[in-house]
């Protein structure tokens, strides 16, 4: 057992992990049961769910069944404790590790104990589980689930528990035991497929068990007149059998009997037996047994502790020899428990006995014993059931921490929900709990609870719990509420405590505290010199300790110190790193999609559309759409995706999806969030010429904005304002705002959206005719620009950039960058006379084509091979550029010069009339000219030379170790492939080796993007690259070798061999021997799949 699955033990009851010891002599073998209903009727069925009243004898006979059919099974005892989740995965690690010599629990230590694990990493932890489970399994394995109905009100843990039936392999079998339907949802149980399920009347005695029972196992004697009586009137209830037996023991058996009889005829059995039970237990255990009733577990020591007797451990064994209702719950027969009924007989019993305080003084015994033995919920619950509130908020307030920090969160929360609130209020340390809880499960909610344990520490200069309270309700008004003009009001009071009692805190503590008064500075005001001191201290300690998922958390608010600015490079760092912890196993999902949040956020702000879309969707699929629902990253995104459709010129859909949005909950309540929508939405509106609609919406967002607050986020709103005004020609009230956010900019220094207001305020200038202020705010703005190496602005329409960036080139102001965000950004190049015309779209890979403007106007049908000929010899010409000679020459090799001239100026004439009619009214000169003898390619765009700049570009990230900005690079590129040119293109050898030199980049780049991913668990998308490579270069050995390899260790065997045959196919096609061929493929086998 390992040091973490020992620490989970201490967590849990003894008897959690193997099943109640019976003495086989004490119990009536249900042979009908076992061998008929579950042997062969259950044979191929993966579920036993059997759902019966208490003391039916449901686990009694899984342990017969279990025992006579032996094999490998996990026993798990349900407890009140499973309520919260994480543990109970927890614990049920630790249990296969128990049960199943093979199973490791290593793979889930570090991220459990040092990671934020929450519900919705469960799923993606229980496939880890399950892959760890069937490489350990040599056949079918049964996991038993006992006192599930103790999980009716734990819809989380039920939800798991629906997961790991639905999603396991048939050898996992599954055993479920229940007082009470069971409320799991899964498509077995809820349709009744591949199941077994056995109810109160299975399990009843018929007439021959009961006398079975009572004659044989009992040795009773009882006539079989009084044994037809207690079987009618028990209808078959083994518990009420058993009751009866012991009523007829003892010295005064024919008037027991007569008693029994008459109790059965009367329909007052159970009452009967429940009164008289005692009568046949030695007196002298009567009050030992009725103080240890209020326990949950009976550990020798603690009843030697709360009876006085020494000798408790001998009574306890001797009941249990005697069937009465005693058993063992461990092997070394040190802790007792009682059965469930008969412990409830002396529990209503004892409270008959005992005071509430002669109760509530066991019941503190208890709770003193298990912090003893570091069991720290269990302690809770004694204390709570004692109502000894003060020793609850004396043990959260040592212990609470450490509870939290192995994700005990629902644990606390559901012994705090039971204090009641008139006393929860007056306890400091019991609020902070209930409130840090309630921030992981339920964040909307906590807010109250912290304040209130504000209000108690403030006063009483408990300056821990105040520092605690307060760095909470930071991450409370910046995450939930949006409120962050309150989250500033925190800062100073915070930032003192931190400095008086920081050094006190634990490592774990601190680096939370630190990361949150870190995200204050950085959300709240933007004083990212402030914030950057915390999280720095927060990533020092986080990594000298080695807490992956604080480093995770903590990365993500050292990203944002700089993304929110604007400036990507200062930000390469922790985009980098993020994208290496991305993928690791160890870190929750809830830290994975802050990170991922950040990348995302990173390509939306900078204007890389097409890998945006495509990180969102791995988002999506890496969390789940119903967690991203449940945090504020689903409002973000569609605040995002609102800005990029604008940015694209597609208006009207932007409005309707911030319109659908608005009204949700987290948006709605939540001022930030709403004033951000309301200000895309009067944006949107304002483009589509709805003047009114985004009046309202606009002075919406700013009012909410003065009550959200927070520094950088007025600067957006007046940017988003100033693009409002100036589309509704309020030019007035447009430089108001930006002159205001200019101001802010410049404060905060942020060159970002001081460039991106300056920009607009210059379309602004252009439009009153102050030519001069717009002319300085032109070349300020891209003065930043190129410095910072911006190329775009959130939501900047098209129209807009344009109108400024012809403005830019008319007057000489930066022209070279002017004309590169023309090309990156507008796809445009600029005339003589400073007027942008779109660039020409020439297709080559996977079809020919010619377009502008994103729309197809040639295919491949309306050239001839001639004039397909010229343009391939042009785009695989350097800098596009031909000696009309050498086309010449390439076409008609054996002609006369003179005669290869007039063909060449027909040739090209008929070209430029095909492309001219088709693009017009755009010129043609633009494009195609021959100048000098030279034919030259001006302003295009071609997917070739593209996908040429982003693998290149990929290629000098990856050889940087920029693994995630190659990533992004390679993503284009592949993207971009389809096949190199078309066949009948390839005629010249000039386009014949630029096709090789393409092909070869190609395998290059997916070879070095594809052991990337293999190396950080991504291997669908590893071999999907290298898939799409061969598809034009099969005859490239390695990518073969590494396609084959990767199959093999993803297990796909018959893939990897399919593999191996259509390479030999190919080869043999090529015209290779047999015996190369075969020397060739057996190199690829005989690598190792390792």
């Amino acid at each position: 057992m390992t040091i973490w699955s020992s620490f989970i033990a201490l967590k849990i009851p003894a008897n959690k992990f193997f099943p109640p010891h019976f003495a086989a002599s004490h119990n009536l073998f249900r042979s009908r049961l076992v061998n008929e209903i579950l042997h062969e009727q259950g044979k191929d069925k993966k579920i036993f769910l059997i759902e019966a009243q208490g003391g039916h004898g449901k686990t009694t006979l899984a342990t017969q069944y279990l025992d006579a059919f032996p094999g490998d099974y996990a026993w798990y005892q349900v407890g009140p404790e499973d309520s919260d989740p994480v543990l109970f995965f927890s614990a049920l690690v630790v249990c296969l590790e128990n049960s199943l010599p093979g199973f490791s629990c290593a793979p889930f230590e570090k991220m459990l104990a040092n990671s934020k694990v929450n519900v919705g990493d469960l799923p993606g932890l229980a496939n880890m589980m399950l892959a760890g489970l069937v490489k350990a399994l040599d056949g079918d394995f049964f996991m038993v689930f006992d006192d599930l109905h103790l999980l009716e009100e734990s819809e989380h843990t039920l939800s798991f528990l629906d997961y790991l039936i639905e999603t396991s392999p048939p050898r996992i079998r599954f055993i479920l035991l229940s007082r009470r339907p069971v409320k799991l949802k899964n498509r077995l149980v809820k349709f009744g497929i591949d199941i077994l399920r056995l109810g109160n009347e299975d399990l009843a005695l018929t007439a021959r068990e009961t006398d079975d029972l009572l004659n044989g196992v009992l040795a009773l004697g009882v006539p079989m007149e009084v044994v037809r009586k207690i079987h009618q009137a028990t209808e078959g209830w083994v518990m009420g059998m058993i009751l009866a037996g012991h009523a007829l023991e003892g010295d005064s058996r024919a008037e027991s009997m007569a008693q029994v009889t008459d109790a059965l005829a009367g329909g007052r059995a159970l009452d009967y037996f429940k009164d008289e039970i005692f009568t046949q237990i030695p007196a002298q255990f009567h009050d030992s047994l009725l103080k240890l009733s209020l326990l949950d577990e009976i550990s020798v020591d603690l009843a030697e502790e709360i009876t006085g007797e020494p000798e408790i451990g001998e009574k306890l064994t001797f009941l249990m020899n005697s069937n009465y209702f005693v058993r063992s719950l461990d092997r070394r027969g040190k802790i007792f428990g009682f059965h469930h009924l008969f412990q409830e007989f002396m529990q209503e019993r004892a409270k008959l006995r005992f005071s509430k305080a002669e109760r509530a003084e066991i019941l503190k015994k208890a709770s003193v014993f298990s912090m003893g033995q570091k069991r720290v919920v269990a302690a809770l619950r004694y204390a709570l059931v004692a109502e000894d509130y003060d020793e609850i908020d004396s043990i959260i307030e040592r212990e609470g921490m450490a509870l939290l920090a192995v994700n005990q969160h629902a644990s606390i929360l559901s012994i705090l929900q039971q204090v009641p609130p008139e006393i929860l209020q007056q306890k400091g340390w019991m609020l902070l709990f209930t409130g840090l809880a309630y921030s992981d499960l339920f964040p909307e909610k906590c807010r109250i609870y912290l304040e209130g344990a504000c209000g108690i520490f403030g006063p009483r200069q408990e300056k821990i719990g105040e520092l605690l309270a307060l760095s909470q309700l930071i991450m409370f008004l910046w995450v939930v509420a949006g409120t962050h003009k309150d989250g500033e009001r925190l800062l100073p009071r915070a930032v003192q405590l931190f400095d008086e009692v920081g050094v006190m805190l634990p490592p774990f503590i601190k680096i939370i505290v630190a990361k949150n008064i870190a995200s204050g500075f950085c959300y709240f005001n933007a004083n990212m010199e402030r914030s950057s001191q915390y999280s720095s201290l927060a990533m020092r300690l986080a990594q000298k300790y080695n807490a992956t998922g604080l480093i995770a958390n903590v990365l993500l608010i050292q990203g944002y110190e700089n993304l929110l600015l604007g400036y990507r490079q200062k930000n390469k760092r922790e985009l980098e790193w993020g994208y290496s912890i991305l993928l690791d196993s160890h870190v929750a999902a809830t830290y994975k999609m802050a990170l991922c949040t950040m990348q995302i956020d990173d390509l939306q702000m900078h204007g890389d559309f097409v890998n945006y879309r495509q990180q969102k969707e791995k988002l999506i699929s890496l969390v789940g759409q119903e967690l991203l629902e449940q945090t504020i990253v689903g409002p973000y995104l569609v605040v995002w995706d609102c800005s990029v459709l604008i940015a694209e010129g597609r208006f009207a859909e932007a409005a309707r999806l911030v319109e659908a949005g608005v009204h949700t909950g987290r948006v709605d309540h939540n001022p930030h969030m709403r004033s951000q929508f309301m200000q895309w939405l009067a944006y949107a509106a304002a483009l589509l010429g709805y003047r009114e609609k985004a009046l309202v919406a606009i002075n919406e967002s700013a009012l909410l904005r003065e009550v959200a607050g927070g520094d950088l986020f007025l600067v957006q709103h007046k940017v988003v304002a100033g693009r409002v005004y100036y589309q509704l020609g309020h030019y007035q009230e447009s430089v108001r705002e930006l002159n205001s956010a200019i101001e802010g900019a410049s404060s905060l220094v942020t060159e970002y959206w001081e460039a991106a207001a300056l920009m607009v305020r210059a379309g602004v200038f252009v439009k009153l005719g102050q030519l001069a202020e717009a002319q300085e705010d032109i070349g300020r703005s891209l003065v930043l620009m190129k410095k910072n190496r911006f190329s775009y602005f959130i939501g900047i329409t098209p129209a807009l950039l344009q109108d400024v960036l012809e403005f830019a080139v008319k007057r000489d102001i930066e022209t070279d960058y002017a004309l590169l965000l023309g090309r990156e950004r507008l796809g445009v190049a600029f005339d003589g006379k400073s007027k942008a015309f779109p660039l020409l779209e020439i297709t080559f890979l996977g079809g020919f084509s010619v377009g502008i403007g994103g729309r197809r106007l040639l295919k491949t049908e309306d050239f001839t091979p001639a004039q397909k000929r010229v343009l391939a010899l042009l785009v695989s010409s350097p800098n596009l550029r031909i000696d009309q000679e050498k086309v010449q020459f390439a076409l008609w090799p054996e002609g006369p010069p003179d005669k290869t001239r007039s063909k060449f100026d027909t040739l090209l004439s008929r070209l430029r009339k095909t492309i001219s009619e088709a693009i017009a009214p755009h010129s043609l000169k633009n494009y195609l000219t021959l100048k000098q003898g030279i034919l030259c390619l001006d302003n295009c765009n071609i997917d070739a030379r593209l996908f040429e700049a982003k693998a290149n570009k990929g290629l000098l990230h990856a050889r940087a170790n920029e693994w995630w900005m190659a990533g992004n690079c390679f993503y284009e590129a592949v993207h971009l492939w389809q096949s190199c040119f078309a066949y009948d293109n390839i005629c010249d050898d000039l386009v014949h080796c630029y096709c090789n030199d393409l092909r070869h980049l190609l395998a290059e780049a997916s070879r070095k993007w594809g052991e990337n991913l293999a190396e950080v668990g991504r291997m669908d998308e590893a071999i999907y690259a290298l898939r799409e490579a061969l598809k034009s270069d099969f005859a490239n050995a390695g990518l073969v070798k590494m396609l084959y390899l990767f199959l093999r260790r993803h297990g796909k065997l018959a893939e990897a061999q399919q593999i191996v045959r259509d390479y030999g196919q190919h080869l043999s096609r090529e015209n290779y021997l047999p015996e190369e061929i075969k020397e060739m493929l057996d190199d690829i086998v005989s690598m190792s799949p390792n």
